[in-house]
């Protein structure tokens, strides 16, 4: 028999979002208040999770939200997902594909002068997140709280926890292998 142990992050928040979005975001702010940011830029489909906790959580803390979206298949949660986005107060942007938001980028970046985060908040800061999560599970084990972990599986989407974790245990020292699955129904190397 295999032991496995689940770590629950819907919870992780304080607001309107919880999970692997917001400790994302909870670097990110910061970051974003440091550098006098006032706009953030991110992108994703119309039906993004990582954009609605974006646009939720930055207006929470007084930044503004400007999201590049591109038209995916839809179904019902979808459509839900879409009708939050538009009740977000985030600027939309809707695109029918990935290749007219990258030629509409720089006209978004240069009439907005926001922080571009890259979809599912993946980037050197976002990512950090997840070395955090890396320690505090590697501190729950060094507490006798739980046993040390021999692999670790997670969705892969934009694929900033998988690196946040895979180094995150290399520098606590725990020979943890993390597995990253593809949750998408369809990969796109576009």
């Amino acid at each position: 028999p295999v032991e496995t142990w689940l770590k629950d992050e819907s919870g992780f928040g304080d607001g309107a979002w919880g999970g692997n979005k917001v400790r994302k975001l909870e670097w990110i702010i910061p970051a974003a208040h440091a550098r006098g940011v006032r706009t953030l830029f991110t992108v994703g489909g119309i039906g993004t999770h990582w954009g609605l906790a974006c646009a939720l959580y930055g207006a929470e803390h007084g930044l503004r939200t400007v999201l590049g979206l591109v038209d995916q298949p839809v179904d019902d949660h979808v459509r839900q997902q879409l009708a939050r986005l538009e009740a977000s107060g985030a600027e939309l942007h809707r695109y029918p594909s990935t290749t007219r938001l990258k030629l509409a980028a720089p006209w978004l970046l240069a009439r907005h002068r926001p922080w571009y985060l890259p979809a599912g908040g993946s980037n050197a800061v976002g990512t950090l997140a997840y070395v955090d999560v890396a320690l505090e599970v590697a501190a729950q084990v060094a507490a006798g709280e739980l046993p040390a972990p021999t692999s670790v599986v997670v969705p892969v989407g934009s694929g900033g926890t998988v690196t946040g974790l895979t180094l995150g245990f290399a520098l606590a020292g725990l020979p943890v292998r993390v597995l990253g699955v593809v949750v998408n129904d369809m990969v796109r190397l576009d």
